[in-house]
C-alpha cells in the first residue's frame, strides 16, 4: 500500500510517498536489513521537547515512522529521531554502520550537489555528522544527520529544510542534538 504526506515548507506543499519522507526523517530502515526492528533503542533516555514554532509530529505504530519528530510551524523544516537496536549491531564495524545509515539519508534526494561529512558526538558517542544540499521533486534541500551507535543501538538525528531556512533552522538541530541524553 502506498500512502502520500505532503510535506510542507512554507508556503510550498510537496507531495511525496511516505517511504521518501522516512528516509528524509532519517529513518533507520532505509539503509537495508534493519526491518522489522527488534526493539526501540530510546527507552530510558532523556529527549527534550521542543517549542514553539516547533511542533510535535504525531506518533505512528509503524516500525518505519520517527520515533520523535518535530515540524518548524514557519518553515516546514523536520527535525527527527530515529533509534534501532539488533545484537548484531554490538559486535559491528561502527564507521561501516554509521555511513550506511547517513548514505541511505541522503539517497532520498534525486540529485545531491553537495556531501559534507564530518566527525562530531552525540551524547559523548562517536558520531558522523553529515550535510547533504541537493533537489527533491525540483525543490532545493538541505538535509542534515548526525548517526551514532551506541552498544547494540543505533540513533540517527535529522533536519531537513528547504535551502533558504537551513541557516535559521540548524541552529535548533544544534541544540536538540547537544540536549539529547541517550540510555
Amino acid at each position: 500500500m502506498l500512502v502520500s504526506v505532503a510535506l510542507i515548507f512554507g508556503f510550498f506543499r510537496i507531495p511525496i510517498s511516505l517511504t521518501a519522507f522516512l528516509s528524509l526523517a532519517g529513518c533507520a530502515i532505509m539503509f537495508g536489513h534493519v526491518q522489522p526492528l527488534e526493539q526501540q533503542a530510546l527507552v530510558g533516555s532523556r529527549i527534550p521537547a521542543l517549542s514553539h514554532p516547533w511542533t510535535r509530529i504525531a506518533q505512528s505504530a509503524s516500525n518505519e515512522a520517527p520515533d520523535v519528530g518535530y515540524q518548524n510551524d514557519k518553515t516546514g523544516s523536520t527535525l527527527a529521531l530515529t533509534s534501532g537496536c539488533r545484537p548484531e549491531y554490538a559486535d559491528a564495524d561502527t564507521q561501516k554502520i554509521l555511513l550506511q545509515i547517513t548514505s541511505a539519508t541522503g539517497s532520498a534526494l534525486t540529485q545531491i550537489d553537495k556531501r559534507t561529512p564530518y566527525p562530531a558526538r552525540l551524547d559523548g558517542i562517536e558520531a558522523l555528522m553529515t550535510t547533504f544540499e541537493g533537489t527533491i521533486n525540483g525543490r532545493k534541500l538541505v538535509i542534515q544527520t548526525i548517526v551514532a551507535k551506541k552498544s547494540s543501538c543505533v540513533y540517527d538525528v535529522t533536519l531537513v529544510s528547504l535551502k533558504r531556512f537551513f541557516d535559521g533552522d540548524s541552529s535548533s538541530f544544534s541544540q536538540w542534538v547537544a540536549a539529547i541524553h541517550l540510555p
